[in-house]
């Protein structure tokens, strides 16, 4: 099962900002989620990185990055304490941002689905039992199935930990991007 979206960056902050100042960007700390992003050794980079750094240099602002776990860095967000929050999407953690107005800028289109085992291929959802999911990421199409407790999440810090996870059998399927 694959879902395709468009990622956003909610940049409707930036209308009022003077050139030559800075904004605060809430960021993820993922390791090894490139092309999209990657933290380790206190560094931050990659594509959305790269996208933002040419944005600020084009409207002649700073960007200041701020690296969090995703719940904490949503919480921050919608307490005020950060410009921006990248990667995003309207569909993700609705129960926390209430009714924040948020504006949006589609940026990057991203496809996520379900890994399984080569033996487990067209074995459908019903197959399903134990699903691996980065840590703060919404398995949407999968949430009938968690919802009514046919399906348990399992979370995990990195892709490669789900994979894994998936390779051992403690998982049946991972939820992944599928560039990832």
């Amino acid at each position: 099962m694959l879902r395709r979206a468009l990622l956003s960056f909610p940049l409707g902050a930036t209308a009022a900002l003077a050139p030559g100042s800075g904004l605060r960007v809430g960021v993820e700390d993922h390791e090894d989620f490139l092309p999209y992003s990657d933290y380790h050794r206190r560094t931050y980079r990659g594509l959305i990185r790269d996208l933002l750094d040419a944005f600020g240099e084009q409207q002649r602002l700073s960007m200041h990055y701020v690296v969090l776990p995703i719940k904490r860095r949503n919480a921050l967000f919608v307490q005020g304490e950060l410009d921006l929050m990248v990667p995003d999407h309207p569909q993700w953690a609705p129960e926390v941002k209430g009714k924040l107005p948020v504006a949006y800028t589609p940026v990057i289109e991203f496809t996520d689905g379900a890994v399984v085992m080569p033996q487990r291929l067209g074995q459908g959802l019903a197959k399903v039992r134990r699903l691996g999911i980065q840590n703060g990421f919404t398995p949407f199409p999968f949430k009938p199935w968690i919802d009514r407790g046919q399906v348990m999440v399992e979370e995990s810090g990195r892709p490669f930990g789900l994979l894994e996870k998936l390779r051992s059998g403690h998982i049946d399927a991972a939820y992944l991007n599928v560039r990832v």
